[in-house]
């Protein structure tokens, strides 16, 4: 598939469809940053010290493409490329 024009990317992010996906990827997260989430998993796992500041799971307000949207416009509303992120 082609690459995204800017413009195309804007008018998908401006979409119905989008904006109805972007609520259901941060509900199916919790509105939680996946991110910190991961952070504080690893840390556990490999029974590593995390400071307090970054102990916290912070609310996620925006829903990112994991494959850049302009390079896999196919993967536009595919939940597994979608993460929920505090930044």
């Amino acid at each position: 598939m082609e690459k995204m024009t800017d413009k195309e990317a804007k008018q998908f992010y401006d979409s119905a469809a989008w904006k109805q996906k972007r609520l259901d990827i941060l509900k199916r997260d919790h509105f939680e940053c996946q991110d910190c989430r991961n952070r504080i998993r690893a840390a556990v796992r490999e029974e590593r010290w995390l400071p307090e500041k970054d102990k916290k799971i912070s609310r996620a307000q925006q829903v990112h493409h994991i494959k850049e949207l302009r390079e896999h416009p196919e993967l536009a509303l595919e939940d597994d490329n979608l993460i929920s992120l505090c930044i």
